[in-house]
């Protein structure tokens, strides 16, 4: 069996808690095509572009905590073919 690397992995894309809530999904793939390395801002705007609901939950307005396998990242941060991204509401404490 031999692997075609011209067809690069998917971004994974997570979502949790109240965003999973809102969006009634809790992971999509993000096709990468021949994009390359993108950014988390990257990503943010065209889950924006996704509908009314995507707009609410991702648009300027709205912090989240964001991270790029695992590890916590900023809208810069770079992603590439394969990754996970996770999209989660800041957490409080009492």
């Amino acid at each position: 069996m031999s692997i075609n690397s011209d067809h690069p992995k998917p971004i994974k894309i997570r979502f949790f808690a109240r965003i999973r809530e809102r969006l009634n999904t809790s992971e999509i793939a993000w096709p990468t095509g021949n994009k390359g390395h993108v950014t988390v801002a990257m990503i943010r705007n065209e889950l924006c572009s996704r509908g009314p609901e995507w707009l609410e939950c991702f648009s300027g307005t709205h912090q989240h905590c964001i991270a790029v396998n695992q590890s916590v990242a900023r809208e810069h941060t770079l992603v590439k073919p394969g990754d996970e991204v996770a999209f989660f509401p800041p957490v409080t404490g009492g």
